[in-house]
């Protein structure tokens, strides 16, 4: 529901000496990569009205020129968590490392991120020390956040709900004639209560 595990899907296109393209060119293929979503805040393309999504840098361009325009350095970030981010980059730049524990960022393409915190009514918590690092720096539980992650699991909730009850519909409806009528009564509701939340 939150953070999935995120894939690369090279190869991607080059020019015909060998060299990327301009880093522009790789945003929907980046897209595709991050599954839409913001890889800081994890909000969905879709749940923000497809506007203020950006390409971004994982390793500031600022600090790594050399991968500017290199697609495996390229997420995809709301403007929001793009503008707090900035150049930060705390780690000294011959560390491969993306973080130290206490201060970084989570690459999602190397390592599994909702293993570092959990969510709780819509707010992240920390798990690890990086998470208090990142949710301070790029605000990641401003009132925005927090309610399209409730809303989010309130969905979840809602389609898990109609799933059983639907199951419940079809267990009920192959007794057929041989249903007592509290059992029919019961199925009238649950076919109503189905529709209803089908409609939310």
């Amino acid at each position: 529901m939150f953070y999935p595990p995120l894939k690369r899907n090279p190869p991607y296109q080059v020019k015909s000496n060998g060299d990327y393209y301009h880093y522009s060119y790789y945003k929907s293929v980046i897209e595709l990569d991050c599954e839409n979503r913001c890889v800081y805040c994890d909000t969905i393309i879709s749940e923000a009205g497809g506007e203020g999504f950006h390409l971004d840098h994982f390793r500031p361009q600022h600090f790594f020129e050399n991968l500017k325009n290199d697609p495996t350095n390229l997420v995809i970030s709301c403007s929001k968590c793009n503008l707090y981010k900035g150049k930060h980059w705390p780690i000294p730049i011959d560390d491969d490392r993306s973080h130290n524990g206490c201060s970084g960022f989570i690459n999602p393409f190397e390592e599994k991120v909702s293993e570092y915190f959990f969510i709780e009514n819509g707010y992240i918590k920390e798990v690890e020390g990086v998470v208090a690092y990142l949710i301070r720096l790029l605000n990641l539980n401003r009132p925005s956040r927090v309610q399209i992650r409730r809303k989010r699991f309130l969905e979840h909730k809602k389609q898990e709900l109609l799933s059983k009850i639907e199951t419940k519909i079809q267990l009920l409806d192959e007794k057929g004639k041989g249903a007592t009528a509290s059992e029919i009564s019961a199925l009238r509701r649950l076919i109503l209560l189905f529709r209803e939340l089908q409609d939310l």
